[in-house]
């Protein structure tokens, strides 16, 4: 005879909590973080603004691939701990990316180049896909567990 485990968490309850997770990362970016650093970059140097795009572009990459190597498949969403844990880590990974995007666009805006927008545009996008991905990734990790 075999046992089979019923689930005690629904994916009901999980899609919520990372829609929650989701909407107040926005909700703290937008309203608490983005008007703390809008004005801060004037008084940047142009001679370093190269070494603030170059830092940005590291720390981007190593954020992004965080978010795309952390998977809610590795975390047992049974499991309070681990998946709190899980939408932690995403969740401070989104918010530093959201910020690196800001910070680069106010950089690049200093420079008066003729490229702004677009940056903002791929980095809009680039943000968008984690978000997408976030959801993509508990569907499917919900789907195999539970």
């Amino acid at each position: 005879m075999t046992s089979s485990v019923i689930p005690t968490t629904s994916k009901k309850l999980i899609y919520t909590e990372v829609l929650i997770k989701n909407i107040v990362l926005i909700l703290l970016f937008f309203v608490i973080i983005l008007p703390q650093i809008s004005y801060e970059f004037e008084i940047l140097e142009k001679s370093q603004q190269g070494s603030v795009l170059s830092i940005l572009g590291f720390l981007m990459a190593g954020g992004i691939i965080g978010a795309f190597e952390l998977s809610y498949d590795k975390t047992d969403l049974q499991s309070k701990i681990q998946r709190y844990l899980a939408h932690l880590s995403k969740f401070l990974i989104y918010l530093a990316s959201c910020i690196l995007v800001w910070i680069g666009y106010k950089t690049m805006a200093l420079t008066g180049g003729y490229y702004n927008d677009w940056i903002l545009v791929a980095g809009v996008l680039i943000l968008a896909s984690l978000f997408v991905f976030d959801f993509w990734d508990i569907l499917s990790a919900a789907n195999k567990q539970l």
